[in-house]
């Protein structure tokens, strides 16, 4: 019966105790197999490194994609809505000037009426400073 028993069961011989030769089989099994389980550690190592990569790619990408897309989509609506925006800055550009110029004719005409006799020596000087450059160029 003890002849089907596993090494080390049952005897008086620890399990990996040397043989009384002196030379055992189980260190170099087990050297075998901790060499083989690194292999196999590094193998699925490297394959978990080499998915991470792909997915780390693919997410990239897929950022990438939807960042151009909301870019391309905004720049769509800017371009959609440059004309409406051009007209009502216009419209407004146009209704300050006019208020601008009414204001600005409403304090020279005030000027004018309050100091009549320097607005027509302004006028008079300018007109002479404006006579003086066209004359001189000619």
């Amino acid at each position: 019966m003890d002849e089907h028993r596993a090494p080390g069961f049952g005897t008086s011989k620890p399990f990996g105790a040397t043989s009384p030769s002196g030379s055992d089989a189980n260190p170099q099994i087990r050297e075998g197999a901790a060499a083989d389980l690194v292999t196999h550690t590094t193998k699925a190592a490297g394959e978990v490194v080499d998915h991470a990569k792909a997915a780390e790619e693919e997410i990239i990408d897929h950022a990438k994609n939807t960042a151009g897309e909301a870019l391309t989509s905004a720049a769509e609506d800017v371009a959609r809505q440059a004309p409406e925006i051009a007209d009502r800055i216009r419209d407004k550009a146009g209704t300050v000037a006019d208020g601008l110029y009414r204001s600005g004719g409403e304090y020279l005409s005030r000027q004018v009426e309050t100091y009549p006799l320097t607005s027509l020596l302004v006028a008079a000087a300018v007109g002479y400073g404006l006579g003086y450059l066209v004359t001189r160029s000619d």
